[in-house]
């Protein structure tokens, strides 16, 4: 059952901040920008393409990271994980079980390459793991 009322919101609410700043990371030329910009065919774009809309895309982001953090906390109080190794595990399940599912056959019904899946689902990975922990953690 869903509560509102139960759900500890500044733990939900840092959850969502750490999610942007993992994609953000994530996703920079530090790590796996290029390379995802690269299987996209963004590269080719202009950038002040790719700069137009990002205000809102960004404000959809966090509204879906609130939404991903407000469920994960749920499900860490729903199973009860009350340190960061339950935590993760939550994480991990959530990821295993809808994402990377679901990333899995989008991928490749779409004809996606392999390593845009393994881009995409790794960034879902560690951020529902950081979150489980994070939900569990903060009690």
């Amino acid at each position: 059952m869903l509560l509102l009322d139960e759900v500890n919101w500044p733990a939900v609410l840092t959850c969502a901040v750490v999610y942007m700043i993992v994609g953000a990371l994530w996703y920079s030329p530090l790590l796996f920008g290029k390379a995802w910009l690269s299987l996209t065919g963004k590269a080719s774009m202009d950038p002040s393409e790719m700069k137009k809309g990002m205000v809102k895309t960004y404000l959809i982001t966090f509204a879906a990271a609130l939404l991903v953090s407000y469920m994960t906390a749920q499900m860490v109080q729903y199973l009860g994980a009350l340190n960061a190794l339950e935590g993760a595990e939550v994480g991990f399940l959530i990821w295993v079980g809808f994402v990377a599912t679901s990333l899995g056959l989008n991928a490749l019904f779409e004809g996606k390459p392999l390593k845009l899946y393994l881009i995409n689902s790794g960034a879902w990975l560690v951020k529902l793991v950081l979150t489980g922990i994070i939900l569990a953690l903060w009690v």
